[in-house]
């Protein structure tokens, strides 16, 4: 998930979108999965340039008549949906209260949250969060066997940019050369993703994580430093 955010090349008009479910909606996996694909198409029809990731988090209930139970909620970071966030969280709210309520005239509002994405900086830290976040469910009362019938916990869709910036071609040796020289550059910064890259294996290919924020204010300085560790190799 995190490296799929990192691939993409802009994250201008973007929005970080949580979606819950009411206690008088029963908790259904098929239910949730089928909601989620509902607000996608109608993202799709009403703004077509849309794309984005969606993370499942499974919490157990705390009150209610459903306590205990497992209820679903849905993190969303969107791009391309050039609007003001206030008309973003009203959209929001309307229908998704009318896909769980299955009516164009919900019996109330479900509630939802919609808050703007200030860099890619502020977005890898949410992407972050959510994708090493465990599943709370030391109070459910259901079994491991039935929380893994809710399928993946999540997914891109719609339109995402991740073309390359540059595209070099260089020999095996080269590839094994630059993955050391950006494994020590990681050390030298302190960074928390050395480890991860020093494991890996470059027959396989390999993510670098961890050069920097690549937004519109550093994307020289960001681009720079790979091409020189390609000269260099």
């Amino acid at each position: 998930m995190i490296e799929q955010l990192a691939k993409l090349r802009d994250v201008r008009g973007g929005f970080f979108l949580t979606l819950t479910y009411p206690d008088d909606v029963p908790h259904t996996a098929e239910k949730a999965k089928r909601d989620l694909a509902a607000l996608r198409k109608r993202l799709a029809r009403r703004f077509p340039t849309v794309g984005g990731i969606w993370r499942l988090e499974l919490k157990p209930r705390l009150s209610g008549e459903h306590i205990g139970q497992l209820a679903p909620h849905f993190h969303l970071l969107v791009f391309g949906w050039v609007q003001r966030e206030i008309l973003v969280r009203m959209w929001l709210q309307l229908a998704w209260s009318r896909i769980v309520y299955e009516t164009e005239a919900p019996p109330r509002k479900v509630r939802t949250q919609a808050s703007s994405i200030r860099n890619r900086k502020h977005a890898a830290r949410y992407a972050s969060k959510y994708a090493a976040k465990e599943e709370q469910l030391e109070n459910c009362d259901i079994g491991l066997k039935t929380v893994t019938l809710w399928g993946r916990r999540w997914s891109s869709f719609g339109t995402l940019d991740g073309a390359s910036s540059v595209c070099v071609t260089i020999s095996a040796a080269q590839v094994v050369k630059l993955r050391r020289q950006a494994v020590r550059w990681l050390h030298a910064r302190g960074s928390r993703f050395e480890n991860r890259l020093a494991r890996g294996s470059p027959h396989f290919g390999f993510s670098i994580l961890g050069l920097g924020d690549s937004s519109q204010e550093t994307a020289q300085m960001f681009e720079s430093t790979i091409l020189r560790m390609l000269l260099q190799s």
